[in-house]
């Protein structure tokens, strides 16, 4: 759901290739941010999926031939289920960590855990966001899964594990349970989330809860519950993210390059307004909420 508002602003793009129209939502009422106006100025706005963590197989990169060589490589025993652990930017210092692999281990599971990107950009690049001087797994002693192997985790795991946040809207499309903590912040921003995927989610009140779960039966879902989840997650559900990326691509090629598709505010927020649930207005601030209403209503008045 996140944008990358700052490139958009600041290199010039003229194309956005966007997840959802909520992210549109989140940058217009949500954050109201001055910025987010430049988007009136986009030669096209694409709703594409996410190409990067929905399942696409990467022949160009390589892989794992099992999920037995995947455990091979990490040293987890492929008899026993894999929990994959996401912490956000939260949890890097937080209790909850060594909480999460306390209880997974207790519970006989092996634990892997993939890295939020700004933690992998310290291992490449040495940028150091949020001022660990480390990375999470190296100060809480956890294996994390090398940045090119994350995909494959989510293919091989049982069970993921994070807060409530955008990476639980992923999940749903390697058909994964998810068990969500409880969100320490932006509880406006991830509640909304969590609703979205809550037919393939156990969602936890309090991290008390987390160890009896994992001693029992893991979730277990249907196919109809994460195709539930998606349908919240995705416009298109025929094609993949993948498949939609490359027509987006060519649809730019074989467009004649013009700018300023969006003649309006009122034209761009009709991109969202059909998926904007009553819980993600409740979640706005009263002005904003009063403002986004007016609008609303003004919009379906006028269309």
């Amino acid at each position: 759901m996140a944008t990358l508002l700052a490139d958009f602003t600041c290199h010039g793009a003229e194309h956005l290739l966007l997840q959802h129209p909520l992210t549109l939502f989140y940058e217009l009422e949500y954050h109201h941010t001055r910025e987010s106006r430049q988007f009136l100025g986009a030669t096209g706005i694409h709703f594409t999926g996410n190409i990067f963590f929905e399942p696409t197989v990467n022949t160009l990169h390589g892989g794992f031939d099992s999920r037995g060589a995947f455990c091979a490589k990490y040293g987890f025993d492929p008899g026993r289920p894999l929990c994959l652990w996401l912490p956000n930017s939260a949890d890097v210092r937080h209790p909850t960590y060594g909480q999460v692999l306390r209880a997974a281990a207790d519970a006989g599971l092996n634990v892997a855990v993939k890295l939020h990107p700004w933690e992998y950009a310290f291992k490449k690049h040495g940028t150091d966001t949020w001022g660990l001087g480390t990375t999470s797994d190296a100060l809480w002693n956890a294996c994390a899964v090398e940045e090119p192997d994350s995909t494959w985790a989510y293919r091989f795991c049982d069970l993921a594990i994070m807060r409530t946040s955008a990476t639980c809207l992923e999940m749903p499309f390697w058909e994964k349970p998810s068990v969500l903590l409880p969100a320490t912040t932006h509880l406006g921003l991830t509640k909304p989330q969590s609703d979205m995927v809550a037919s393939c989610a156990r969602i936890l009140e309090a991290e008390s809860e987390l160890p009896p779960l994992l001693q029992g039966p893991l979730p277990r879902f249907r196919h109809e519950d994460y195709a539930a989840a998606q349908a919240h997650v995705r416009l298109d559900l025929a094609h993949d993210a993948y498949d939609q990326t490359v027509a987006a691509v060519q649809r730019i090629l074989a467009a004649p390059k013009t700018a300023g598709r969006y003649e309006s505010p009122a034209a761009l927020r009709r991109e969202y307004d059909s998926t904007v649930t009553p819980s993600l207005r409740r979640w706005l601030a009263a002005s904003h909420r009063l403002r986004y209403e007016a609008g609303r209503l003004w919009r379906r008045l006028t269309a």
